[in-house]
């Protein structure tokens, strides 16, 4: 027996209507992934955030680099262009660096790079010049490893290359 044809227009206004109210419902009754992060089974596809860096790349090592007394030269060298130089204080260098990794929330460094007639007379910022001492204690893992590699047993020569060594053609 046919099914009448308003059945299927019944069946597809009926669709068509959960869909467009669907789209009007609130999305704050949605749960927010980055809370219940540990609720979501491991299996579950999420997004990749990429990590977004902003400006001068400003390191420890590099501030650690920095001694008063350097020319503009040798500062450049060390930490690259300014993001910020004042035409109206030319003798003060701004570096500014952010980084948002990927889901997480951002950090952001300054450094201010105050000259005196050309020579380096102090810097001011989030990063300061640490000592060899500070910087192992603030670095216990970057310490040198060395690994032992085992060498690998000889392999049986193939069926082939024992067919060549029968003949005489083999590599030794």
């Amino acid at each position: 027996m046919r099914k009448p044809l308003t059945t299927y227009f019944g069946i597809a206004t009926l669709t068509v209507s959960g869909l467009l109210l669907g789209g009007c419902s609130n999305q704050s009754v949605l749960p927010d992934w980055e809370q219940v992060e540990g609720w979501l089974p491991g299996w579950t596809p999420r997004v990749f955030k990429i990590d977004v860096p902003q400006g001068n790349i400003v390191t420890q090592e590099m501030v650690n680099q920095l001694k008063p007394g350097m020319n503009k030269r040798q500062v450049l060298f060390v930490m690259g262009t300014p993001m910020l130089t004042d035409t109206f204080h030319p003798e003060r260098w701004d570096y500014l660096y952010r980084i948002k990794p990927g889901g997480k929330p951002a950090e952001q460094f300054r450094v201010t790079l105050y000259f005196q007639d050309e020579v380096l007379a102090g810097f001011d910022g989030d990063l300061r010049p640490m000592s060899t001492t500070e910087m192992a204690a603030f670095q216990p893992e970057q310490r040198q490893r060395s690994v032992v590699v085992p060498l690998q047993e000889a392999e049986d020569p193939s069926l082939f290359k024992r067919a060549l060594s029968s003949v005489g053609l083999a590599d030794k």
